[in-house]
């Protein structure tokens, strides 16, 4: 079930109506019932999956606690990292690492073969496992108690706005609202409004018109030249960023809805000035994941400069390949994790800039993550390779189309409009000014929406993760 689908639009509409009638308790029913529907939508047969992902870390939880010895503590957060990492192994990694064993014999001489696998991969589900684990560090840290309400619990792993693909939450946020009871302001229930409508805006307007040009290239990426495989790389930066903080925005606006705070997830990361600034705009949940998780526990910056160089490339390769089984995707993290570290080794963008050599900076930062987009967004590290090379080499004719330019018309409204209220949130901006800015806003986002968007847009690009 899509954001932007009728049978979304009723969904939310339904428990909107119910909310405010109901105690705190009701209220999470209502939600968890939502949240099933909403993910049953997909393929219900997975309900069980997301249930079972309540149901073994809630267990874990109370074990840790009841825990008597640090020996019995390690062994429930073992269990815990067992199975989410079980799961995530079985669904989305068992063909890859499987093909990759195959390939590594042929390479050494060994004749094999592998089966072909149908395992459906389940949409979120490194989303809600990390999520899920998340909780369990914390509770073995100390840094959250344990939650004795099961509802609660399950609510945390399947709420609906975010469960298909984030932000990856914690529990000292997120978890305790739902142990509260909350009330919508009429401000907070606007500002969910408004940030729904430019989350809609980034989807359809921007992110599906680019993704149509974007498809028509590298989906058929021999057919065409480099200066349109160099303009479709670009066109598909914008287009993820839209398409997965669109996503974003239309979550924290929904829980907003509900008098629940969200963490934003994108801080308008092509503003960045180093790559290690772009981490820390975009994804911003699961960068941090990492950092608190793998990074940290790994001696994060303490230790030599050896050390350090291996922690960071730990974490980025661990990263790409979250992202899919598919070595292009270790690749796109590898890229980063040297970015990062010929940052630090060269002492880049250390000191704050401004004027020209600011925008010098986003600009160089720009192109950094565009290389690393190719990886990303080709079928495999191969056309990645072919495709730099004919950007290289072979310019050929540009190729044009209709949704390119409806989808430039919206970028460069998106452009303008984060440009004037950054590093502020554009909701955070509209609210402060006059009621007449504040409608024509809303007023050009919708008819860019109604007049140049794409009705018929695709799921979004991160349910696949």
């Amino acid at each position: 079930m899509l954001f932007n689908s009728l049978d979304f639009v009723l969904l939310l509409g339904t428990v909107l109506a119910l909310y405010g009638f109901l105690d705190r308790r009701r209220q999470n029913y209502l939600l968890i019932v939502a949240s099933y529907v909403f993910y049953g939508f997909w393929n219900w047969r997975f309900l069980s999956l997301v249930f079972a992902a309540g149901l073994v870390d809630y267990t874990a939880g109370r074990g840790i606690a009841a825990a008597k010895t640090p020996r019995g503590r390690r062994a429930w957060v073992v269990c815990s990292i067992a199975f989410n990492l079980g799961i995530l192994a079985y669904f989305k990694y068992l063909g890859f690492f499987l093909e990759s064993a195959v390939e590594l014999l042929r390479f050494l001489g060994v004749s094999a073969s592998v089966p072909v696998l149908e395992i459906v991969l389940p949409v979120g589900i490194s989303f809600f496992t990390f999520q899920s684990m998340s909780y369990i560090f914390d509770v073995y840290r100390r840094k959250v108690p344990a939650v004795t309400s099961f509802p609660d619990y399950l609510l945390y792993v399947s709420f609906f706005p975010q469960l298909a693909a984030g932000p990856i939450e914690r529990a000292d946020h997120l978890l305790v609202q739902f142990q509260r009871d909350r009330k919508v302001t009429p401000e907070w229930f606007y500002r969910g409004l408004l940030l729904l409508l430019w989350g809609l805006f980034k989807k359809v307007g921007v992110a599906d018109n680019l993704g149509v040009y974007v498809d028509a290239v590298y989906n058929n990426s021999a057919e065409h030249g480099g200066l349109s495989l160099l303009l479709a790389t670009y066109l598909f930066a914008f287009q993820i960023y839209c398409d997965f903080s669109g996503y974003s925005d239309m979550a924290v606006g929904m829980a907003r809805l509900l008098g629940l705070d969200m963490m934003k997830n994108f801080k308008m990361p092509y503003f960045s000035e180093s790559p290690q600034e772009f981490w820390r705009r975009w994804h911003v949940s699961l960068s941090t994941w990492f950092r608190d998780y793998v990074y940290i526990p790994l001696g994060g910056n303490r230790g030599s400069a050896l050390h350090v160089v291996g922690a960071t490339m730990i974490v980025f390769l661990a990263s790409g390949l979250w992202h899919g089984a598919n070595w292009k995707f270790v690749v796109w993290g590898g890229l980063h994790g040297v970015y990062l570290i010929a940052q630090r080794q060269l002492g880049v963008a250390r000191s704050p800039a401004s004027g020209a050599r600011r925008w010098l900076r986003i600009f160089v930062t720009f192109q950094l993550v565009a290389l690393a987009w190719v990886f990303f967004r080709a079928s495999s590290v191969g056309e990645a390779l072919t495709s730099l090379a004919t950007i290289a080499t072979a310019p050929g004719e540009l190729f044009f189309s209709r949704e390119m330019v409806n989808g430039l018309v919206c970028l460069a409204l998106l452009v303008a409009i984060e440009g004037v209220v950054q590093p502020r949130y554009f909701d955070e901006w509209l609210v402060e000014r006059r009621p007449a800015t504040q409608l024509a806003f809303a007023l050009v986002v919708l008819f860019a929406i109604v007049l140049l968007g794409q009705q018929q847009g695709g799921q979004f690009i991160y349910f696949q993760f």
